[in-house]
């Protein structure tokens, strides 16, 4: 399905919703350079509620090791590919973060962002060997006979580092609403009234 498609599915169902025909309408092109920073900021909480999912798991009942294993790594995942999606290159209408910018004050957790997208770059979104990650070893046991080959996989989850993940994000969380204040009060002054986030 192409993506011009998608967009206007996607533009449909919100002018069809309730709460459009009720109480608002789309804003007009001043507004719109709110959008990109509402897709960081919702990148940013999924990056986050994957981090407090990938935790819970272990907690689940009723999951065979295998379904763990692809649940706990998927969200992981998850976690990692928004939090990096915030940082990388963006198309039209999108915001790209400046780790520069956001870590400026922050230099420890400018540490922890480099080290979230090193976990990308060498785990997620690439196949590594070296990543640190993930390890399949070929265990053998031999005797005058035969050789006994049980060929394993071990992934690791760094869930020690995940409030050190969180915190980053929060960081960033704020920062991001200090820029979007920034430009509602510009927006306040160039319009001549007062705007409320809802």
């Amino acid at each position: 399905m192409k993506s011009s498609n998608l967009k206007a599915d996607a533009l449909e169902q919100i002018q069809n919703s309730p709460l459009l025909k009720e109480y608002f309408s789309i804003a007009e092109s001043d507004f719109e350079k709110l959008n990109g920073w509402t897709i960081i900021g919702i990148q940013l909480v999924e990056a986050k509620t994957s981090l407090e999912l990938c935790e819970k798991i272990k907690e689940w009942k009723n999951l065979s090791q295998i379904e763990e294993i692809v649940l706990s790594n998927g969200i992981f995942k998850n976690f990692i590919l928004n939090y990096s999606k915030c940082f990388s290159s963006s198309g039209k209408n999108r915001i790209s973060l400046d780790a520069n910018d956001i870590y400026s004050q922050k230099l420890d957790l400018k540490k922890i962002h480099t080290e979230i997208l090193e976990i990308r770059n060498k785990y997620v979104a690439h196949n590594d060997d070296e990543n640190g990650y993930d390890i399949a070893l070929a265990l053998t046991a031999e005797n005058q006979k035969e050789i006994k080959l049980a060929q394993t996989y071990t992934l690791l989850i760094p869930y020690g580092s995940f409030n050190l993940f969180k915190e980053t994000i929060e960081y960033s969380e704020k920062k991001i609403i200090l820029k979007v204040n920034k430009i509602a009060d510009k927006l306040e002054k160039k319009i001549g009234k007062k705007i409320i986030f809802s």
